[in-house]
């Protein structure tokens, strides 16, 4: 059932946005105190450790917090894995709240502070300004209070906060009508928070998730961006782009109050910790590689007792396991994932089993009564006492696989190709057309067993 829900997945219309991974920006988080976490219990992952410093209550603060939004949907970014020029989705007209919205959960506005800005843009005063509702500041000489961009998916909370701040109140959400109870920096912060957070969210849950109100205290604070990075590519693109809203976050620490908190995270979710996991399956592969290849070879050197026979046969156990994957990755079209990272490593010993058999008893026929002597001697008694053995193993491990492709899980399916794909090449291309006319026509010496003959055939 689970694998039909994921192909489900790929088959079910979506939007085209739904396709780029949505990002989120953190406040007053710390670190996780993992010391009293039980490796053996895997839903044991710690405890979350609270930033203390965070106090949004502040002008300060809140001002950044509204900055951060203004600067998220134009932060540039020219990597390959953005989409256009910018590292989040830009807002279009109709996202943004206009003087006509009413606050509904299509549009989280509120209409009675869309022009508070306007009616208090001949003040001086920044503090009457910010008061007035999401409104933005412009000092020097030609002092300036305008609307910022609210967004009508309410994903920037402060900004409704704010406008619900500045209003006298507003009818819509639940219905009734909401009025704030006093000020909505210092000391009434809180209380007129979490009025807004249980009052104002049509959604059932929006700002329950984005503000974080723990034990009767503001814990954390988030906004949620649509990255212009597309889901499910592989680490060489995400990575940058991961790479790219650390260093967001580090320059929006830099330039922070100290009452924003002492730590801006990001977090991309599961698309995050895949990147990562990709990188890891990468890595795991290749230390596969460095350790089956060399015990492979010392197998078949054992075997074999021949430097340059266990030379022919491992250079065929590479060119099977490059075949397999290279199958995979232009006939199948699959990446790297979990079922490929082990598969990979587990091909090494199928394609070393037919070659060892061979290039054994190839060897062994130099000491039979009378030992046979010649390379095409060799070849046709390896070919005669071992050649049926080795395909009727082939055979069956070829059949094991075909009855893998009809189970429903996609790493049981995968793992019957990977079987079948492998046996096929290595008694179709390499152990019986590549590795004995390898040893029947290479100009060595006669094969033998004695330590003075290793290094050559």
């Amino acid at each position: 059932m689970y694998q039909q829900i994921v192909d489900s997945m790929a088959e079910f219309a979506s939007a085209a946005e739904d396709q780029y991974i949505p990002v989120k920006i953190v406040f007053g988080l710390g670190d996780m105190d993992r010391s009293e976490k039980s490796f053996w219990d895997a839903t044991d992952r710690g405890f979350v450790k609270f930033d203390d410093t965070l106090d949004l209550s502040t002008a300060e603060a809140q001002r950044f917090f509204l900055d951060t939004c203004d600067r998220l949907t134009t932060e540039p970014c020219s990597l390959k894995g953005c989409l256009g020029d910018t590292l989040v989705f830009p807002l279009e007209a109709d996202e943004i709240c206009s003087a006509t919205d009413v606050f509904s959960p299509q549009a989280q506005c509120f209409s009675t502070a869309a022009d508070a800005c306007i009616q208090t843009s001949s003040q001086t005063d920044q503090a009457t300004c910010e008061a007035a509702g999401a409104c933005k500041w412009a000092g020097g000489a030609s002092p300036a209070c305008t609307k910022r961009n609210v967004w009508k998916d309410g994903k920037c909370w402060m900004q409704q906060f704010k406008d619900w701040c500045g209003s006298s109140g507003f009818q819509g959400g639940t219905g009734s009508t909401v009025a704030p109870t006093g000020e909505c920096t210092g000391a009434g912060f809180l209380t007129n928070l979490v009025t807004f957070r249980e009052e104002t969210d049509p959604l059932g849950g929006a700002y329950t998730k984005s503000v974080g109100i723990v034990d009767g205290a503001l814990k954390y604070a988030q906004i949620t961006v649509r990255s212009t990075l597309q889901e499910f590519q592989p680490n060489a693109v995400t990575e940058p782009v991961f790479d790219a809203f650390e260093t967001l976050c580090e320059s929006l620490q830099a330039s922070a109050p100290a009452s924003i908190g002492k730590k801006i995270m990001h977090s991309g979710g599961i698309f995050w910790t895949w990147t990562f996991t990709e990188k890891q399956l990468v890595t795991n592969v290749f230390t596969g590689f460095a350790i089956c290849f060399p015990s492979a070879y010392i197998v078949l050197l054992i075997a074999t007792r021949n430097l340059s026979i266990a030379t022919i046969a491992i250079v065929a156990v590479m060119g099977i396991v490059a075949s397999v994957l290279g199958f995979c990755h232009w006939a199948m079209g699959w990446g790297l994932g979990i079922a490929e990272s082990i598969a990979a490593v587990i091909v090494i010993g199928f394609s070393v089993d037919y070659v060892v058999h061979l290039s054994h008893v190839y060897v062994d026929a130099g000491h039979r009564d009378p030992p046979l002597t010649t390379r095409e001697e060799r070849v046709t008694f390896a070919l005669k006492s071992m050649g049926s053995t080795v395909f009727s193993g082939a055979v069956t491990t070829f059949g094991s696989g075909m009855f893998l492709v009809f189970t429903q899980l996609i790493f049981f399916v995968k793992f019957s190709v990977l079987i079948m794909v492998t046996i096929a090449s290595s008694i179709g291309a390499y152990s019986f057309p590549d590795c004995l006319p390898r040893l029947s026509s290479a100009q060595l010496s006669t094969p033998s067993r004695s330590s003075a003959a290793t290094l050559s055939c």
